[in-house]
């Protein structure tokens, strides 16, 4: 289902029949509710050792690398310089139970047909003093000033990677502005008028009845004032 069918139908559900133009919730309001229900529910599901559905997943096909000074986290290498992403990496739910911590089933380079492991920063530390070395090809997600950068360690030469993973805002990677969900036809990463809302379906009978509850709260403390819809979603396409 799309994003659209899905606030649809969470208004109708509190309206108790088909919602009018001057429903009091916006689109973003609901949005906001479902993206943190979802996030919720996948990471309860990822906490618990049970497996979640691949639709959850979203893909990054072209997330642009660069080699330069490292600015965000502790030098690791000998020149203090490492291959890193053009723009912040959109933030992944975490996963207790997976050895980098959060819900990400890899990072690829597509042309070799190569998937990098995960690293840690105090691992890449140690590599820095030691001379037998093994396959280093890996990569590993560190917090900045405004988010996280992706880092991939011993492939200078690489441009982009793929990367598949839960992110917390599916709405997020469509937004990204390094050109990591350009194609040549135009489309992005996630298109929220016309792509299916990445959401296990098992899931979605108990993200609408905690949606209701959350937003029947705050319905009843909302003035009637009908100024809502303010930089509302566009879920029509005009």
């Amino acid at each position: 289902m799309k994003l659209s069918e899905h606030i649809y139908h969470i208004k109708e559900i509190l309206s108790k029949g088909l919602p009018s133009d001057d429903f009091r919730l916006s689109n973003r309001h609901c949005y906001f509710i479902i993206k943190y229900i979802r996030a919720e529910l996948i990471k309860q599901k990822l906490d618990t050792g049970r497996k979640v559905s691949p639709f959850n997943y979203q893909s990054i096909p072209c997330y642009k690398l660069e080699y330069k000074p490292i600015t965000d986290c502790t030098c690791y290498t000998t020149d203090c310089k490492a291959l890193q992403g053009v723009c912040n990496l959109p933030n992944i739910i975490t996963d207790s139970s997976a050895t980098s911590g959060l819900a990400i089933e890899g990072v690829w380079n597509i042309g070799l047909n190569q998937k990098y492991n995960y690293t840690s920063i105090d691992k890449l530390r140690n590599y820095k003093y030691t001379r037998t070395k093994k396959d280093s090809k890996t990569y590993f997600i560190h917090p900045n000033s405004t988010g996280q950068t992706l880092f991939v360690q011993d492939v200078p030469q690489l441009e982009v990677v793929f990367i598949k993973a839960i992110f917390e805002d599916p709405m997020v990677i469509s937004e990204l502005d390094c050109g990591a969900c350009s194609k040549e036809d135009g489309s992005s990463c996630y298109d929220p008028l016309n792509d299916d809302f990445p959401m296990d379906a098992s899931m979605v009978r108990v993200m609408y009845k905690m949606a209701y509850e959350e937003l029947l709260g705050i319905m009843m403390k909302m003035p009637n004032d009908g100024s809502n819809n303010a930089q509302d979603i566009n879920l029509n396409g005009k």
